[in-house]
């Protein structure tokens, strides 16, 4: 049906008279949404569309045979010569130019249009001028630099926010690390100076209640020692590199074998060095378990 009308249209134009035919052009091209003018080799208008004409504030007669600079002044000539190389271009070439985004000046001020120009040849094949058809993309071109400012900020603040948690985790990093030190130290100390001291303490001539308190304090600080195992530096148990690896994978329940297997040692080995664990950890001659001692330990 679009084709049939199409064609009637065509058809009732070409049956006209010229003068009818021009008229009937001049209202198909004014009722456009998009902006047309004709300029010739001289790169002067010779003929625009009302829609044209509207955005600079004049009438198609007062534009006709003029530049654009000299219809707008106000465009300024730097963006004037810009229009005018690609006018000259096209005239030049004689190959059209589609999909040009640029500004334009208008009354209501710079807007962003969307050109495609032609050269314009007559029945010969001779140039004579140039056709051009703008359409106005300023809303668009509004909401794609809004939407690049948008992705711009996002990135921004997401590069603000990985630094952030980079400085987060230093800051963790340093508190955790001072921390386990502040701890050694303080197991350290329990180690080296408290320890002895009960140690000679358990020596003298104490009362049986007075050695029961005694005892008490001396296994709930190596109960102590023992549940903060990873906090501690090689010496502050006073075990070995070895013992503090068996310690840890007896912890897991790991039997003689298994740990013998894991060490490459022989289980001789291994019951020598749970022997002195025990001895360090206060726990010779004592019926408890190691695992379970160590697994009860916070």
């Amino acid at each position: 049906m679009e084709n049939i009308s199409t064609c009637v249209v065509y058809k009732d134009i070409k049956e006209e008279n010229p003068e009818r035919q021009l008229e009937i052009m001049n209202t198909i091209l004014d009722s456009l949404r998009a902006y047309v003018f004709v300029k010739d080799v001289t790169n002067r208008y010779q003929m625009v569309n009302k829609p044209f004409a509207e955005i600079l504030g004049l009438s198609p007669e007062k534009i006709k045979g003029r530049s654009l600079i000299e219809c707008f002044p106000a465009f300024g000539s730097r963006r004037a010569r810009s229009c005018h190389n690609d006018d000259m271009e096209v005239l030049r070439t004689k190959r059209p130019k589609k999909g040009i985004i640029a500004t334009f000046p208008s009354v209501n001020g710079i807007r962003w249009v969307m050109k495609d120009k032609i050269p314009y040849l007559n029945k010969e094949g001779k140039l004579v001028g140039i056709i051009g058809l703008f359409i106005d993309v300023t809303d668009l071109k509004a909401s794609q630099d809004k939407l690049k400012n948008q992705k711009s900020e996002l990135v921004k603040k997401t590069n603000k926010l990985q630094e952030l948690n980079i400085a987060l985790k230093v800051l963790l990093d340093q508190r955790e690390n001072e921390k386990k030190e502040s701890e050694r130290k303080v197991l350290s100390i329990v180690r080296n100076i408290i320890l002895p001291y009960i140690d000679s303490l358990k020596k003298t001539h104490l009362r049986k209640d007075q050695a029961f308190y005694v005892e008490s304090i001396e296994e709930n600080l190596k109960n102590l020692m023992v549940s903060n195992i990873d906090n501690l530096s090689v010496g502050d148990l006073g075990l070995t590199p070895k013992e503090i690896q068996i310690v840890k994978l007896v912890k897991t329940g790991a039997i003689t074998k298994e740990i013998a297997d894991v060490m490459n040692v022989s289980t001789k080995t291994i019951d020598y060095h749970r022997n002195n664990i025990r001895k360090k950890l206060g726990l010779k001659n004592k019926g408890q378990n190691l695992q379970s001692y160590l697994v009860s330990r916070p």
